[in-house]
């Protein structure tokens, strides 16, 4: 069953890194588009990536 997940199946998830840079620059656009503006960072821990977000200035002028 394993075998079938998403994750061992689409090329494009196979690189980790790529994903976490992925889902970074994904959380900080969506949260722009209500004007919440933030920095998204990710850090390795234990095999895994924990994500921390910080409030950024306003970009509205």
């Amino acid at each position: 069953m394993s075998a079938n997940l998403v994750i061992n199946t689409n090329p494009y998830l196979k690189d980790q890194q790529k994903v976490v840079l992925d889902i970074c620059r994904m959380v900080k656009t969506s949260s722009a588009v209500e004007e919440i503006y933030v920095n998204v960072h990710a850090t390795l821990k234990k095999g895994g990536y924990q994500f921390s977000v910080t409030p950024q200035l306003s970009q509205k002028k």
